[in-house]
């Protein structure tokens, strides 16, 4: 996300840039949406309320569940390439590995006790972008083939404020790179928090 980060660095804003835990140089081989969530509250709680959130992948269910849930304070959120529901995430993954029906209904059962009085719905981004009252841009490109640009489609209407930018041959990652996503990041964040203090 370097390219990403600089782009907002040029434009005169600091940027704080997460590995979330057990992704890149954080330590851990495995986490959770609560972890992330929690560290995305844990900065905020150091460095002050965020300007925006620009989030990719499985970090725009974590972002959008520390909004709602963890009282993270954000003037707009930037999602790119957001993956689908929790449930059609466990449905792509046991069919990923082949698993029979008793298998699938096991680690269901395993993903429900660990979730305790949190339903599976609750995890997902669809559910909790109900809940976001800032505007949002989302940014998908077409030929992403590991989250379905549909999943954004879908996410724009979950939203009380967004809108979808659409990209070509960016696949998941390249995406971040892109001199024309960065600006229309950039844009975006600029006019929605101008918008808000003028408002």
């Amino acid at each position: 996300m370097s390219v990403l980060a600089q782009g907002l660095i040029d434009a005169g804003y600091r940027v704080i840039w997460m590995d979330a835990p057990a992704h890149c140089e954080s330590e851990g081989w495995q986490t959770s949406l609560f972890e992330f969530a929690e560290s995305i509250r844990q900065i905020q709680q150091q460095e002050g309320n965020f300007e925006a959130i620009i989030a990719h992948s499985f970090g725009v269910p974590c972002s959008l569940y520390a909004i709602r849930n963890y009282g993270v304070m954000v003037r707009c959120i930037v999602a790119i390439a957001a993956p689908p529901s929790t449930e059609k995430l466990m449905e792509i993954y046991t069919t990923m590995i082949k698993a029979n029906a008793q298998t699938r209904r096991k680690l269901l059962e395993r993903f429900e006790k660990f979730l305790g009085h949190i339903s599976i719905q609750e995890t997902s981004a669809e559910y909790n972008a109900r809940w976001i009252p800032q505007p949002v841009l989302l940014i998908h490109d077409k030929k992403d083939r590991i989250t379905s640009l549909e999943v954004s489609k879908h996410l724009k209407n979950c939203f009380q404020h967004a809108q979808l930018l659409q990209t070509q041959g960016l696949g998941h990652n390249r995406i971040l790179k892109d001199a024309a996503v960065v600006d229309a990041c950039v844009a975006f964040i600029q006019k929605s928090t101008l918008s808000q203090f003028s408002g």
